[in-house]
């Protein structure tokens, strides 16, 4: 630990916690948290789940199925190396006993984090309208992920949605997966992210599309469907599913239109 340069210290004073410089410092022994640094064979990839409770934030990261604080992660970070994976947004019920609190400082250290790795966030998802402001944040920078899940009200997200979809930040032939919550008067946003999904299936890239849509938005998904072979339908109290094909391509295309407001768009690679 005599190694440590000081310029490190400098730059992690104020996030990691007072066990943890002291250990840097002057060498002190810890065998709680700074034990988990040591483990040779810590995976680079990680778990973030980031949950709310009365006001309060808490996160947890696991990374080999170890868990570890967040404060824990930043001196083993390298951009070139390191990755999340995936980033779960929540409320919690109760304080939870393996979570710990976490700060603006710690937010703000690791927003810089995501923006600087290589690797793209596998799947990030919010089912908590308190913590909207802070999965804007990350989603603004990360990118776009592969698989994008958002189970609750998302009025203050669309225009970063818009805008990411309008820039093309996406990157949708790289993801696999998205699920939104669209409030059901939001009808630009609705109407971008179905012509989004038209445009994407109509490229034939994939071998398996599957969007979930309302039906007050059936009509415009009909440019789509008359250049597709119809196969079958089925019929239920919740929903209408159409199953197409492209004409000439071993393509499936499935539409489903659904009595709630709810947008799901899906797709394999070949």
């Amino acid at each position: 630990m005599e190694s440590v340069p000081a310029v490190f210290i400098e730059r992690v004073t104020g996030i990691l916690s007072l066990a943890t410089l002291n250990v840097l410092v002057a060498g002190q022994p810890n065998s709680g948290r700074w034990a988990v640094l040591s483990i040779p064979n810590l995976s680079n990839s990680f778990d973030l789940c980031i949950g709310v409770r009365d006001g309060k934030k808490f996160s947890r990261c696991e990374s080999d199925g170890r868990s570890l604080d967040l404060v824990d992660v930043f001196p083993l970070w390298n951009s070139a190396t390191c990755h999340f994976k995936n980033v779960d947004f929540c409320a919690v019920e109760a304080q939870p006993n393996d979570q710990n609190p976490m700060t603006e400082k710690q937010f703000s250290a690791l927003k810089k984090m995501i923006a600087n790795q290589r690797r793209r966030i596998f799947k990030i998802q919010i089912n908590s309208e308190d913590l909207m402001v802070n999965f804007a944040d990350l989603l603004e920078v990360c990118g776009g992920p592969e698989v994008l899940h958002i189970g609750t009200n998302m009025t203050r997200v669309a225009p970063i949605l818009k805008k990411l979809i309008s820039d093309g930040g996406f990157g949708l032939g790289n993801m696999t997966r998205i699920s939104l919550n669209v409030d059901n008067n939001d009808t630009e946003l609705h109407e971008r992210l179905i012509h989004m999904a038209v445009n994407h299936i109509l490229k034939q890239e994939h071998k398996y599309y599957g969007i979930l849509y309302p039906e007050k938005y059936a009509h415009l998904m009909r440019p789509l469907q008359s250049q597709l072979k119809h196969i079958s339908s089925q019929s239920t109290i919740f929903a209408e599913c159409l199953y197409y094909s492209h004409p000439g391509k071993n393509t499936t295309v499935t539409c489903v239109l659904n009595r709630e407001q709810r947008l799901s768009y899906w797709w394999r690679r070949r």
